[in-house]
């Protein structure tokens, strides 16, 4: 993983397949595992925002596989 661009309230990351199926995977069990009601005050976000970005990881994953079957 490497930080292309940190400022106040963003950062660009650049990823591994890897990296982003670890990201995916961990996230997949949190919002799997913490129910709810008590989402928010054991991780200071709504579980609808984390399903949101699952959501998003599993879109760049899908995409990387149509390129890579594209390539080959």
């Amino acid at each position: 993983m490497d930080a292309i661009q940190v400022t106040k309230n963003r950062v660009d990351l650049s990823l591994s397949q890897e990296e982003i199926f670890v990201l995916r995977n961990g996230l997949s069990i949190v919002c799997i595992e913490i129910e709810e009601w008590e989402f928010e005050t054991r991780l200071g976000n709504y579980l609808e925002e984390a399903k949101i970005l699952l959501d998003s990881l599993t879109s760049v994953l899908e995409k990387m596989k149509e390129i890579k079957e594209d390539t080959a």
